[in-house]
């Protein structure tokens, strides 16, 4: 297992790091989730994101908005690991762009 989990680390960084690149060459958001071998995420952002945002800034009309926003990237995100892993790919590393 501690094989595996240095080579999670490695291709992670190097995937994060291109990522990075890519963002700041092309001006894109890129999010990044990759599980490793024990299941566990790892997350990296190439810019930030509306979902990054301060939430003690936000007022009491748009914090629920924001929450509902957050609701549904979470099940759009869910659904999009579900379709990944019934299709029988591989789901230790997934771009979202």
């Amino acid at each position: 297992m501690a094989q595996s989990q240095t080579n999670f680390s490695e291709r992670t960084e190097t995937l994060f790091s291109m990522a990075k690149d890519l963002s700041q060459e092309f001006d894109a958001h890129i999010a990044i989730i990759a599980f490793s071998p024990t299941g566990e995420p790892k997350t990296s952002t190439g810019k930030h994101n509306w979902w990054e945002v301060d939430v003690e800034a936000l007022g009491a009309d748009e914090l629920p908005v924001f929450v509902r926003a957050l609701e549904v990237l979470r099940t759009d995100v869910q659904h999009h690991l579900d379709a990944i892993i019934l299709e029988g790919e591989d789901a230790t590393l997934i771009l979202f762009c």
